[in-house]
């Protein structure tokens, strides 16, 4: 759904596990029922993110409500990495934990 979306678009997220969310995207994640996003490896380093936004414009928003980021035990984990982005982001009942 996240590749599809157009920006201003709202994405309703319903609970479960996901992982790797990678978007540049202006949309509004709406979690129903605490969806989890959880570290996975990317990269040739072996980076673990469970979001990662990057290349929000400026006058943009990125909104994410109602979700728990669980960073890997591994060495090196991140939760959410937010990168050149020039826009504004907005977290919202969104907590984390930890595998560790």
């Amino acid at each position: 759904a996240l590749e599809a979306a157009a920006d201003g678009d709202t994405i309703v997220v319903r609970q479960g596990a996901y992982s790797n969310v990678v978007t540049s995207r202006a949309v509004t994640l709406l979690g129903l029922g605490t969806p989890m996003l959880s570290t996975i490896s990317v990269g040739p380093s072996g980076e673990q993110r469970a979001l990662l936004l990057r290349g929000l414009r400026a006058g943009e928003t990125f909104s994410m409500r109602g979700f728990r980021l669980n960073q890997g035990a591994s060495a090196g984990s991140i939760t959410a990495e937010i990168r050149d982005c020039a826009g504004h982001v907005v977290l919202t009942d969104v907590s984390t934990s930890s595998s560790a």
